[in-house]
């Protein structure tokens, strides 16, 4: 049974609308250099809990070729009691113009069990290609390009632009397409947007959030009528409070252990898990 970051990923990108944004980014940026989000992620069959994997997001300002860039890096990897089930050890990177948190690259390298996969990919929007190349050990290596029409993000840079975004735009069960860029095709899912709800973390308290759902992508971990649920927290931060994930068989879901940031503007999580 697969446990990867690329489930908790592609769950949390899983809300917010992608027009209309431009104009919002300069005035609503909830991370900036050094920010950092730890996850603990757990299996759940009926009354079973498994502590399986770790999961985090971190964000810093770098320089490539002369230009000033935006890193995002996430790294997942499950706990030595998990690892004799599934073992994964997974890194995405993905590097961001910051004048409109479009990805100009994006790595991915993972070890997934017995699957292992090193992918390269490159954006140019005035070309309108994505160019990939993909070296997988079930099936194969491959080099090619996609035609796009910007914008697009890979799975981690979406987290973060989508984090800009003001829900307040959203209306209570609004239709959202977002589009994707992952392995090597381009892939645009439906989410809905279920309005506010108090979540209840593991550790027993209550936090207010935007709560979102789609569904997961038949074929894979997901049969056609799993849920994908995304509680985000109803603050400036905009950070992913739960992400909950049917699976084929039990359910995975991941809660937010610790969040750490430079600058503190408005933090409904500071008494909680800000360090």
């Amino acid at each position: 049974m697969r446990l990867t970051l690329k489930i908790l990923l592609v769950s949390i990108i899983l809300y917010f609308r992608i027009d209309s944004v431009q104009a919002q980014n300069k005035y609503s940026i909830p991370f900036q250099d050094g920010e950092s989000v730890q996850y603990k992620v757990y299996y759940n069959l009926a009354f079973i809990w498994v502590d399986a994997a770790s999961v985090k997001f971190s964000v810093r300002d770098t320089i490539q070729q002369g230009q000033k860039l935006i890193q995002y890096l996430s790294s997942g990897s499950s706990y030595p009691s998990y690892d004799w089930i599934f073992k994964v050890r997974d890194n995405f990177h993905s590097w961001v113009d910051p004048s409109n948190f479009t990805p100009t690259k994006f790595l991915r390298n993972t070890s997934e069990g017995s699957h292992r996969a090193y992918n390269w990919c490159y954006f140019y929007p005035s070309s309108g290609q994505i160019r990939y190349n993909i070296d997988d050990n079930t099936i194969g290596k491959k080099t090619s390009v996609v035609a796009y029409k910007a914008p697009a993000f890979d799975v981690l840079s979406a987290v973060y632009y989508l984090r800009t975004i003001d829900v307040s735009l959203l209306k209570k069960g609004a239709l959202i397409p977002i589009k994707v860029f992952m392995d090597d095709k381009l892939i645009t899912i439906n989410i809905y947007y279920d309005g506010d709800e108090i979540v209840e973390h593991k550790n027993g308290k209550k936090y207010p959030s935007h709560k979102f759902r789609t569904k997961g992508v038949p074929g894979t971990i997901f049969d056609e009528d799993s849920d994908i649920l995304v509680w985000v927290s109803k603050d400036a931060n905009k950070i992913p409070i739960k992400v909950e994930a049917e699976i084929i068989i039990g359910t995975v879901i991941a809660f937010v252990e610790s969040v750490r940031k430079p600058k503190v503007k408005d933090a409904i999580l500071a008494k909680d898990f800000l360090k």
